[in-house]
């Protein structure tokens, strides 16, 4: 066929240029040198991933940093508690109450029943009656059929740390007093008091805990207080060492060897949906991945998701009633900022970069990941997004 005389199909797309450029570029790179290179260099990368129980701070790392400075000691204490205390988390910094269209409503109301498989006694009326705006719980959960709330605080003021009690000689062994003169503040305490109001009108037969959680924003320092609250707020309550539960001097030793170990699981996840991941932000946000992944995988066209889907998809696989604000800023600010998904409109679609996320997440987390990348994938998800819209972006 004669070059000057035959007829070529070109998408006039500029995104259509500039994603071949960008390809060529690096192609071209690597051309400088073996082109077996990239192949071995991903290949090596992939597998050093392999088997790890997942952590806190690599969840965050991995989906993203960009979060507020107490969502993150939040998620901190989630993952904290599902170790210390075996405690299935079923919220991470959650509203109390709802206000919609001047109506209260309370979705955690409806996770904990799921949880607990015991339905909420509030009817729509008490529930207008007990509304509070703006009440905050930071940690909810079930233990052994228990309903725990946990508020957290934060402190640097270490009095006696856990790192320090290794090989320690003097009288100071016998202290077992993390924090002093800490106290929980009357706007977090205002919060505690309304969800113990909620989950024990809702759950009367249903014993409710309430907990005070102190950590250190970086040191894996923390006491954990079982703490009796006010009929009313009135003001800070102090924390008294008589009702500290547990704090880090009882794992100095586990502490020794590794300082995040209370903020890791223990152990591989055995599913491909990351169930076990409490749900804090990073947790939200891998597990939103991990849903529209693996739907992906197993369709030939491209998956199209809203955010009232991912909402459903939340409640059928895990039980968890997230409000629509907090899932459509997991998708916007980090599954979408960190490239991992794109948006056309309102839609939603897994990008290359996702897949591979994906798979990543999956060898290094769980026993259910393939030991070999599989790169197929990502050209399969190219082609399927170029099918639909005609160009990568």
């Amino acid at each position: 066929m004669n070059p000057a005389t035959s007829t070529i199909a070109v998408n006039t797309n500029p995104m259509v240029f500039e994603e071949l450029a960008t390809s060529l570029a690096t192609l071209a790179t690597y051309a400088r040198g073996d082109m077996g290179d990239p192949v071995k260099e991903m290949e090596h990368l992939y597998r050093r991933a392999l088997q790890e129980p997942p952590s806190y701070e690599e969840i965050t790392s991995i989906t993203g940093h960009n979060m507020e400075t107490h969502d993150r000691e939040c998620g901190r204490a989630a993952w904290l508690l599902a170790n210390i205390e075996d405690l299935q988390v079923h919220g991470v910094h959650t509203l109390v109450w709802h206000k919609i269209n001047r109506e209260f409503t309370a979705p955690i109301l409806n996770q904990i029943a799921r949880a607990t498989g015991k339905p909420s006694q509030l009817t729509h009326e008490q529930i207008q009656k007990l509304g509070a705006p703006l009440a905050m719980i930071d940690v909810v959960g079930v233990k052994d059929d228990t309903i725990w709330l946990t508020q957290v605080v934060t402190s640097k003021n270490v009095h006696d740390s856990a790192l320090n009690r290794v090989g320690r000689k003097s009288g100071s062994l016998f202290r077992s007093v993390v924090y002093r003169d800490i106290a929980i503040e009357d706007k977090e305490l205002a919060g505690l008091i309304a969800a113990d109001k909620q989950m024990r009108a809702a759950f009367p037969t249903t014993e409710v805990v309430t907990m005070v959680l102190v950590v250190h924003p970086q040191l894996p320092d923390f006491e954990l207080y079982h703490v009796e609250l006010p009929q009313k707020p009135h003001g800070k309550l102090l924390l008294t060492e008589e009702r500290i539960r547990k704090n880090s001097i009882d794992y100095a030793d586990q502490l020794r060897e590794n300082q995040d170990a209370l903020f890791t699981l223990p152990g591989q996840i055995d599913n491909a949906l990351f169930k076990g991941v409490p749900p804090c932000r990073g947790g939200r946000t891998l597990i939103m991945l991990a849903l529209a992944a693996s739907r992906q995988l197993e369709s030939e066209a491209l998956e199209l998701w809203e955010c009232k889907d991912f909402m459903q998809a939340l409640v059928d696989e895990f039980g968890y009633e997230v409000e629509r604000d907090k899932v459509r800023h997991d998708l916007d600010d980090r599954l979408v900022q960190q490239g991992f998904f794109r948006k056309r409109g309102t839609q939603y679609y897994v990008s290359m970069r996702g897949i591979a996320r994906y798979q990543y997440c999956l060898a290094k987390f769980t026993s259910v990941g393939s030991s070999d990348f599989d790169l197929d994938q990502l050209v399969k998800q190219r082609d399927r997004i170029i099918a639909k819209f005609g160009c990568l972006t």
